[in-house]
């Protein structure tokens, strides 16, 4: 499978994380109680906060196409180095306001805390929690931004080959480890605050529209577009692809549907209560339509499983999810309450640390055992 491909089962898996994550986990044998909350707020729209963010971040103005008259309006740097085609597919997660967030606190308690973050501080230079601001997902690769000051780069890959790209890019292609060069790998640099990951090609793909060097396009989203904490866009070709695949979701719903949706456009709130709104688009409206309503028939037969496998925490979640129908196509909203995500919190915590424990009796276990003997050889016997 290509790495393109690999990104391919990353974005269904980022678009339903946020809202089926807990219904995964309360599949466990403790259910979790935490009632669900009076009002869960779902993205619907930029608010003024949002509009502030989106204005304060257009810092980059990319060099003037050839015989442009005037440079270009300053854009936002990731939005910038995001795929142009159409059929393509970018996820934009917010991590610094996700880290500060309930759904943050609980990802760090299920990943065992600090522990691993300091880890990656220790070798990159590179503290997540504080110096990562975004990361955006897509089809061509993944992007960071925030604070890379302190990397490294040299050190952190010493065995790569250098080139620069532009005025403020930089390029490691990693050694090939790969068959034929299926896994080539690479690391884009941009400046101080931006790092790509990639193909080397898509790579420098990603460089070249930051830098003015490639083929000029549109991102696939732009910052009218860029509200709540989760955000992105996924293209026509990319959207019948995840549901045409088969397994999950693919294998339940009707092959003249999977290609339905041209469009499907993704917000996730994530502030307290998660609200997840994915809103999907078609050139037919009569299929768009006939897809939304297999979707809520799909979220009521999900819902009478879980009740008749006795898993109140799931039906909990799905009696909070809903589909609303629209003129250009409807909307997919899906809910997690804060104290659900309190209570997994808690759940990952005491489990961790029961696991920490058990690993340090066992050390301490081992320690007090002898040292092994190293057996010694039986003298030979003496012929007679």
């Amino acid at each position: 499978m290509s790495p393109s491909s690999r990104r391919l089962m990353v974005l269904p898996l980022v678009a339903l994380l946020l809202g089926l994550a807990a219904w995964f986990m309360s599949r466990n044998e403790t259910p979790l109680h935490a009632g669900p909350p009076a009002t869960v707020t779902f993205p619907t729209e930029m608010t003024p906060r949002e509009e502030a963010r989106a204005r304060a971040r257009r810092t980059h103005r990319p060099p003037a196409a050839p015989n442009a008259p005037a440079p270009g309006a300053p854009v936002d740097p990731l939005l910038a180095v995001l795929p142009t085609d159409p059929g393509a597919g970018a996820v934009v997660l917010e991590a610094n306001a996700i880290r500060n967030s309930p759904l943050g606190e609980t990802l760090l308690a299920c990943m065992g805390g600090r522990r691993q973050l300091d880890m990656m501080r220790e070798r990159t230079g590179v503290d997540p929690l504080n110096d990562l601001d975004r990361m955006a997902i897509t089809t061509e690769g993944v992007s960071l931004t925030g604070h890379f000051g302190e990397a490294d780069w040299d050190a952190l890959f010493p065995d790569a080959s250098r080139s620069a790209r532009g005025d403020q890019g930089r390029i490691y292609e990693l050694p090939d480890e790969g068959v034929r060069g299926e896994n080539r790998r690479a690391v884009g640099v941009w400046g101080n605050s931006m790092v790509v990951l990639g193909t080397p090609e898509e790579v420098e793909a990603a460089l070249d529209r930051l830098e003015g060097g490639g083929p000029r396009g549109t991102p696939i989203l732009d910052a009218s577009q860029a509200y709540g904490e989760v955000y992105g866009v996924i293209g026509g070709d990319t959207l019948a692809m995840m549901l045409g695949r088969g397994g999950g979701l693919g294998d339940q719903l009707p092959p003249e549907l999977r290609d339905a949706a041209s469009r499907l456009e993704l917000h996730a709130d994530t502030r307290s209560d998660v609200g997840v709104v994915a809103r999907f688009e078609g050139e037919d409206p009569t299929r768009v339509e006939e897809l939304g309503k297999t979707f809520k028939g799909l979220l009521s037969v999900a819902r009478a499983q879980a009740q008749l496998e006795g898993e109140p925490d799931a039906v909990r979640l799905l009696d909070m999810a809903r589909v609303s129908h629209g003129e250009a196509g409807f909307d997919l909203q899906l809910a997690v309450p804060q104290s659900f995500l309190e209570e997994m919190a808690e759940r990952c915590r005491v489990e961790h640390q029961a696991r920490e424990e058990a690993a340090e009796r066992a050390r301490a276990e081992g320690e007090a055992l002898p040292e092994p003997q190293t057996p010694t050889a039986a003298p030979e016997r003496e012929e007679l």
